[in-house]
C-alpha cells in the first residue's frame, strides 16, 4: 500500500485475516512464523502462532487456545488436540483473535506514517524452519489506525 494513501503522523497496525482449513495437520503450530511490517527503513518483526487463538470468555478472562499437530505412531494420519489455559512460552508469541464472523485475525506489526510520502508499506509472513505447511486460507490484510 502506498504511504500517501494513509493519514500523516499516524500510527497503524497491520492484521492478517485468515482461517485454517480443516485438514487436521497444518504444521503451523511450531516452529512459529515470523511476521514483518516495514515502511521506509523501519521494519517491525514478531513471532506469530497461527494454529491457535485468544478469546475473552463469558467471565471476562482472556484465554489462549493452541492446537498442536502430532503424528501418531507409524505415520498414521494426524490428530489435532486443543490445549487451553496458561501456556508458558519462552518468547513473546502473538496469537490470533477469533472474530464474530468466524475468521481469525493476527496483528502482524505496527508502523508510524510520518510524512506519508512516496514509500510503500510492506507486509510479510515467513516460516522460520521446517518443511511443508498447509491449510492457510487468507481473506486479506487490513491496515488500521491505532488509537
Amino acid at each position: 500500500m502506498q504511504c500517501r494513501m494513509l493519514s500523516q503522523n499516524s500510527a497503524y497496525a497491520t492484521y492478517m485475516v485468515f482461517k485454517l482449513a480443516d485438514s487436521g495437520f497444518n504444521k503451523l503450530d511450531y516452529p512459529f512464523q515470523v511476521a514483518s511490517v516495514g515502511i521506509g527503513w523501519y521494519r517491525s518483526t514478531r513471532k506469530v502462532c497461527l494454529q491457535g487463538y485468544m478469546e475473552v470468555g463469558d467471565d471476562g478472562v482472556t484465554r489462549k487456545h493452541i492446537w498442536r499437530s502430532s503424528w501418531e505412531e507409524n505415520w498414521r494420519p494426524c490428530k489435532r488436540s486443543r490445549v487451553t489455559g496458561a501456556i508458558h512460552l519462552k518468547d513473546k508469541i502473538v496469537l490470533p483473535w477469533r472474530r464474530a464472523d468466524c475468521w481469525m485475525e493476527v496483528e502482524l506489526g505496527e508502523f508510524y506514517n510520518e510524512e506519508g510520502g512516496d514509500g510503500e508499506v510492506s507486509v510479510g509472513l515467513m516460516q522460520t524452519t521446517g518443511g511443508y505447511k498447509s491449510g492457510l486460507v487468507v481473506l486479506g490484510v487490513e491496515i488500521r489506525s491505532k488509537q
